[in-house]
């Protein structure tokens, strides 16, 4: 079974997010792509966040050079946002060989070009889709695309506000009137 060791940089709501689906589905991408999926270690100003629990030994630190200059990191997730230390975070860990996925539209916007062909002269991947996710029209891929398939739970972040919003809904159980 292959493994892939993650950095995570930022964890503030989407992070925590990120961490949770981690937790939730490890056994499922374990069994799906044969490959263990392990927080290694995150990044944040405040690394006294409580982590859930269930996610093994995670090295927590404000100091994301812990990350970039880890050789057995393979892939760097940067949810900071942000320009100036997004841009330095991202093409160093391009450069030093790692995966990147960011959520980072301004990012993208205004680096993605420079960001690509470093990653293109590195052979790494630069994921972004979650920074654009606004813009795939999921539920009309859901509801024509594959409306033959029956559907219990779908799962995942639209957005940072948006994943707020429906938390504080859910905890308090608010309807959407």
């Amino acid at each position: 079974m292959d493994k892939i060791s993650i950095g995570l940089i930022g964890y503030g709501v989407v992070g925590k997010g990120v961490v949770k689906m981690l937790n939730q589905q490890k056994n499922l991408l374990k069994n799906k792509f044969n490959t263990e999926f392990v927080l290694k270690t995150l990044c944040d100003r405040s690394v006294h966040k409580k982590l859930p629990k269930g996610l093994g030994k995670v090295h927590l630190t404000t100091d994301v050079e812990a990350i970039l200059n880890d050789n057995s990191i393979d892939v760097v997730v940067e949810l900071i946002g942000g320009m100036k230390l997004a841009k330095t975070i991202v093409r160093k860990a391009l450069k030093s060989g790692k995966h990147v996925v960011t959520a980072n539209k301004e990012l993208i916007a205004n680096c993605g070009k420079e960001l690509f062909q470093i990653a293109q002269k590195s052979n790494t991947h630069l994921y972004y889709e979650s920074a654009v996710g606004a813009g795939i029209p999921i539920i009309k891929t859901i509801s024509e695309g594959i409306a033959g398939n029956k559907f219990n739970n779908i799962y995942g972040i639209v957005n940072g506000t948006c994943n707020y919003i429906l938390t504080e809904m859910t905890k308090n159980n608010l309807s959407f009137d």
